[in-house]
């Protein structure tokens, strides 16, 4: 699995890839093993209105899952 910066990750996405989102702080390590926390898949083809963007979804999940203790900046990853 491989980070990524906004703009690759939007490309990916445009294209049909899957996106996982995670919180900053927290480690792959902790997500591995932790029950509370766990990657967020993201594919464009599970969305029903074609104009959703990875923005859009991104500040959701930020506004839902970021805080001081976790981090207040989202992670994007992919299998490339």
């Amino acid at each position: 699995m491989k980070k990524l910066t906004l703009k690759q990750a939007i490309s990916l996405f445009n294209k049909g890839r899957i996106i996982y989102l995670k919180p900053s702080k927290i480690t792959e390590q902790v997500l591995k093993y932790s029950p509370w926390f766990s990657w967020c898949k993201v594919q464009k083809s599970d969305y029903t209105e074609e104009d959703t963007t990875l923005e859009q979804i991104v500040n959701e999940f930020i506004y839902y899952n970021c805080n001081k203790e976790t981090g207040l900046r989202a992670n994007y990853y992919a299998y490339l």
